[in-house]
């Protein structure tokens, strides 16, 4: 079970973060401003401990391994 709750749209705000797909698009996409985007940024960087976008997106790549692998075992 995994021990770092994420919400459904910090999960969609990273996955689209994570194809590429600049803060503004992301916004426009989702319907919400682009300081919306990069508060969930923020929140998922605190729910894994780092400050640094990069850290964020780079472990929240990881988390989704993770999930993915965990869904599938069951």
């Amino acid at each position: 079970m995994s021990t770092t709750h994420l919400t459904p749209r910090q999960i969609v705000v990273m996955q689209l973060l994570s194809a590429d797909m600049p803060d503004k698009d992301v916004a426009e996409c989702l319907g919400i401003g682009q300081s919306t985007v990069w508060y969930h940024v923020r929140q998922v960087g605190k729910a894994f401990g780092v400050r640094k976008r990069s850290a964020a997106c780079y472990l929240f790549g990881r988390w989704e391994e993770r999930e993915a692998l965990l869904k599938s075992s069951v």
